[in-house]
């Protein structure tokens, strides 16, 4: 038996039925052959349609059982993607599993269809910008649906570029604004041609503009072209500027009718700057002859600034004796132009011989100071002060020098007075030392006539107290002369020697020391090896370095600083302190201006020559006391003193 029991109720009904045509085929009277043909036919029939129906079912089955595979595919595929793990149902009819799985897939397709929308919406959003910003797309590759990771990506491009597109509107606002500043500046009018200029001025520019680096880098080159017009245009508003200004203060132009020179560039300034200029040159040619004297007052400031020889000096500029006329001028105004970009090229170099003369001249006042007589007899703090200061000074002049060898081969082309830097260091030295003996052998010989001189008042005055002495004894042995006051009067003698030698020889060195300071590193130091300086003509009465109020309202403001002024000396008596020197340019210039003042006014020392004169007067009037003493001392030797 079955355990179904619809199988058993259906053969009941097939077995009632094939009973019912059997009783028929009986009252029909069929038997044998035709009763079995009848029962197989009836036979075949019944297997035929159950068979029929038997594959039915099976194709059935087997539709679900596919139905079922490709629900569970798909399921795993969108559960996998949306990153899900997957749990499918247990059941044991396949009717039944389909359905739940029908179930599940429908519900994962409406959450894939959300998430694919969101998707697409963003994707619009980055596929906006990538146009716009000219930026490629970033590839996100799903099968169904993108999952949280392929949206997050998307999310954070997105974010990227609307960073990027901002800091370019930022920066294309910018451009569009400077563009537009120096369009108005330099007054630069737009052809239809221009697409670009076209494009950033049409209405609406930044909504419409592309935001491409290309672009971007277009407009880019468009600012940069015109700032270079703009820098092109300052440089040639500054140089105009300075033309204009140079000319005015050579003219001597009033402050009123001057040009505002502190005006922002631009396109009119610059037509402006042009008119006064020319106006100015107009003015020039009217004031020729002035203009071309300060012109070479300024050239030999710059040769002297410079340290220029004589075969590097063009005399005709500043010789008096050419024609004054524009070529002049001009000629002149390229030679000071060419000197001053070489005072400036060269500005270290020369900043450090200065400061090297300085130093030297510095020490050789020492060295002078250590041979004052007045420092030798204290021989305390201040002896002490200057031996420290000499070994000080020579320190620094040793790492000037060391300096300075550095700086020569750096500028190997760069001649001192027609000499190279060190050639020129060394015939400075030997000049020193040159001067030095001289004034040693100046001071040792008028220590001798002044010794003379001295001794010959002293035997002078050494008879007269004699025979004062004599008549007043009256002694019939007054020809002798007394013992103890001739020993005192030869001490005293040589004590007025010595005090005459140390006032003559400070007084020497005094007087001396000046003249040869003035000579270190001067044109007529290096007459030896080169031609004597060819001297200006009455257009220059004037010392270079010193100021002139002529001088002083046409020479600009940078040129002062570069033009040597006079130093002013210390008058402090403190031997131990360190005074201002100057270079030996501007010591010829003080030479030159204290000649008619002060003759033998020296800065080795800082006592003034009223103080010298001053101890003079008392050294005078000691040994007069002195001769007067002993004088007087030999007027009151008793007659017994006096040896028979």
């Amino acid at each position: 038996m079955s355990s179904y029991p619809w199988v058993a109720k259906i053969l009941d009904q097939i077995t009632l039925k094939i009973t019912s045509i059997s009783d028929i085929w009986k009252e029909m009277g069929i038997e044998g052959e035709n009763l079995n043909l009848r029962v197989d036919a009836l036979t075949s029939y019944l297997l035929s349609m159950l068979e029929e129906m038997y594959n039915e079912e099976i194709l059935a089955k087997q539709s679900i059982v596919e139905s079922i595979k490709k629900l569970k595919i798909r399921i795993k595929e969108i559960e996998s993607e949306m990153g899900l793990t997957s749990c499918f149902p247990d059941c044991s009819s396949l009717v039944m599993t389909e359905k739940l799985l029908y179930d599940h897939f429908k519900s994962l397709s409406e959450k894939s269809t959300a998430i694919l929308q969101r998707y697409n919406s963003l994707k619009e959003d980055e596929r906006a910008l990538c146009a716009r910003l000219g930026e490629p797309e970033v590839p996100v590759t799903f099968i169904h649906v993108p999952n949280s990771e392929h949206l997050e990506i998307l999310k954070a491009n997105i974010d990227h570029l609307t960073l990027e597109k901002r800091s370019r509107c930022l920066r294309l606002s910018k451009l569009i604004q400077e563009i537009t500043n120096l369009k108005t500046v330099l007054q630069w009018e737009v052809s239809k041609e221009d697409e670009i200029m076209v494009a950033i001025m049409a209405p609406n520019a930044m909504e419409n503009l592309s935001l491409s680096t290309d672009f971007l880098d277009r407009v880019a080159r468009l600012r940069n072209c015109l700032a270079q017009e703009l820098v092109q245009l300052d440089g040639e508003c500054q140089a105009l500027t300075k033309q204009i200004l140079d000319l005015e203060r050579r003219l001597n132009v009033d402050p009123t009718d001057t040009v505002d020179v502190k005006q922002e560039v631009s396109a009119s300034f610059f037509r402006h700057l042009k008119r006064e200029l020319e106006r100015l040159k107009q003015l020039r040619l009217k004031n020729l002859t002035s203009f071309i004297s300060k012109c070479q007052t300024e050239l030999v400031v710059w040769w002297e600034n410079c340290f220029v020889g004589e075969d590097d000096r063009d005399p005709r500029l500043t010789s008096g004796n050419e024609d004054l006329n524009e070529s002049l001028l001009t000629s002149l105004e390229s030679e000071i132009d060419r000197w001053k970009a070489f005072y400036l090229e060269n500005e270290t170099l020369f900043k450090a011989i200065e400061s090297w003369q300085c130093i030297l001249s510095r020490l050789r006042l020492s060295e002078r100071k250590m041979k004052d007589p007045s420092v030798l007899k204290n021989r305390g703090g201040i002896l002490l002060v200057i031996d420290k200061e000499i070994k000080q000074l020579r320190r620094e002049l040793s790492r000037q020098y060391s300096v300075l060898r550095e700086l020569s081969l750096n500028n190997s082309k760069v001649k001192i007075h027609g000499l190279p830097v060190l050639d020129y260091l060394r015939h400075i030295e030997q000049q020193c030392d040159n001067a030095e003996r001289e004034n040693q052998f100046i001071s040792q010989n008028s220590s001798r006539r002044e010794l003379s001189a001295c001794d010959a008042k002293v035997k002078t005055g050494s008879k007269r107290a004699l025979d004062t002495s004599r008549s007043k004894l009256r002694t019939p042995t007054d020809c002798k002369k007394p013992c103890t006051g001739l020993s005192n009067s030869r001490v005293a003698t040589r004590e007025r020697k010595r005090t005459d030698s140390s006032t003559c020889q400070l007084a020497n060195v005094t007087s001396s020391s000046l003249i040869s300071l003035s000579r270190i590193g001067s044109s007529e130091s290096l007459s030896s090896l080169r031609t004597p300086r060819a001297r200006v003509q009455p257009l220059f009465k004037t010392p270079i370095s010193c100021k002139t109020p002529s001088s002083i309202s046409s020479m600009s403001s940078s040129q002062k600083k570069i033009v040597s002024s006079t130093p002013k000396t210390s008058s402090s008596g403190q031997l131990g302190e360190k005074k201002m020197c100057s270079t030996p340019r501007v010591l010829k210039v003080q030479n030159s201006l204290s000649a008619n003042v002060s003759r033998f006014a020296s800065p080795l020392s800082a006592t003034s020559r009223s103080a010298v004169n001053k101890q003079t007067n008392q050294q005078k009037s000691s040994r007069t006391i002195n001769n007067n003493a002993s004088i007087t001392q030999r007027s009151q030797i008793k007659p017994s003193g006096i040896r028979k």
